[in-house]
Parts: C-alpha cells; sequence; structure tokens
C-alpha cells in the first residue's frame, strides 16, 4: 500500500536510520509524503546507556550466542545524513546526537 503524496501532518521513526541503504530515497519519500508544514521525526539509536544495557541483558539471556561487537549496528555520521536530505530536496531543521542516538528533524516547505 502506497501513502498518497502530501497526506500526512507528522511522520515519527525510531530506529531505522542506521539500516536504510539509500538515504535520499527515503528521505525523498517522506518529503513526497508530508503535507505542506508536515513535520518528520527520524531517529536511531538504542537510547540512553541504561536502556542500551538492559536490552544488551535481555538478549544476552535469550540469546546466549549473541555477540554484541559482532552485531554492532553501523552509525550514520551528520555529514552523510545532511547531503542526503539536501538531495532529497530537503532543508534540515536539526540533527541532534547524543547518548540516544541520532534524530532528525525537517519540515515540508
Amino acid at each position: 500500500m502506497q501513502i498518497e503524496d502530501a497526506s500526512v501532518d507528522l511522520a515519527v521513526s525510531r530506529g531505522p536510520l542506521p539500516f536504510w541503504d539509500d538515504l535520499q530515497t527515503v528521505f525523498g519519500e517522506l518529503r513526497r509524503i508530508l503535507k505542506t508544514d508536515g513535520c518528520a521525526y527520524i531517529g536511531g539509536g538504542l537510547g540512553p546507556p541504561e536502556m542500551r544495557e538492559t536490552f544488551r541483558e535481555q538478549v544476552r539471556r535469550h540469546y546466549p550466542e549473541w555477540n554484541a561487537r559482532e552485531r554492532a549496528i553501523p552509525r550514520r555520521e551528520t555529514g552523510e545524513c545532511e547531503e542526503a536530505l539536501q538531495a532529497a530536496g530537503i532543508e534540515v531543521s536539526a540533527i541532534t546526537r547524543g547518548d540516544e542516538g541520532t534524530w532528525i528533524e525537517f519540515r515540508k516547505s
């Protein structure tokens, strides 16, 4: 099912950023579905340090063979995100990086 053009006021997605192969295409699709003045918040990361450790403990308990170092989550550099956003015709409102991960905010003008 495809979402109609300019039909979404707010798009929020937590976690996919490190796994998207073609950032420009994804950002372009987000821009396509947003209404004028619509906003997108896109993030990546496992949350604050306490949450990450809880997550790792749960995974180790259920999957003892899991090794966090072998399964590192890829990290997107800020410049890579900025370039893909610009190539998709999006003016960046904010890219925030912290212990919780990376968050990108933009509006469709």
